[in-house]
């Protein structure tokens, strides 16, 4: 059977509200990464908006903390920044190492450079 999911987002979020979301319990994190990953993979951009996300999780569980709201906003918009991030770091380079082959890589701790050919 294959499985058609029309609002992914809302249903992560649900599925992380109806559990124990502010125990902070291993599970209970992995359910909230998967609905901050869902926020970022199908670019959902009024979640994060602070005030659509706190009526959002009022509206599912009114005896939310405030303190626990600004913290799992706070830990969405840090998901979200890692999840943009490049997965390797990027380097300006010089014109005659651009114009080349450079192999990098790590060794006794320090990132070497080796220039191949131009």
């Amino acid at each position: 059977m294959l499985i058609h999911h029309r609002k992914p987002v809302e249903e992560s979020f649900i599925l992380w509200m109806n559990e124990s979301p502010e125990s902070f319990h291993a599970l209970d994190m992995k359910r909230f990464y998967v609905f901050v990953k869902s926020v970022y993979a199908y670019h959902a951009k009024r979640w994060k908006d602070f005030s659509f996300f706190r009526a959002k999780i009022k509206e599912k569980r009114p005896t939310f903390s405030e303190e626990n709201i600004t913290r799992f906003y706070d830990k969405l918009c840090t998901g979200l920044t890692l999840l943009k991030a490049p997965t390797m770091p990027i380097y300006d380079s010089d014109d005659s190492i651009a114009r080349g082959i450079m192999e990098r890589t790590v060794k006794d701790g320090e990132i070497v450079d080796v220039h191949i050919k131009n």
